[in-house]
């Protein structure tokens, strides 16, 4: 799944934009995207701190 497509579900599983509470329908594309994010994040650790 794209991230665009993961961001937009994220963007919209916010309760009154304070509260996270994805739909059971987002759940798999969040897991992903969010997945993909911690992946980024470390992988681009060593250039953070370098």
């Amino acid at each position: 799944m794209p991230l665009r497509e993961g961001v937009q579900a994220a963007a919209s599983s916010f309760e009154d934009f304070s509260t996270f509470q994805p739909a059971d329908a987002h759940r798999g594309a969040l897991t992903t995207t969010l997945d993909q994010a911690v992946t980024w994040a470390n992988a681009l650790t060593p250039l953070r701190t370098g």
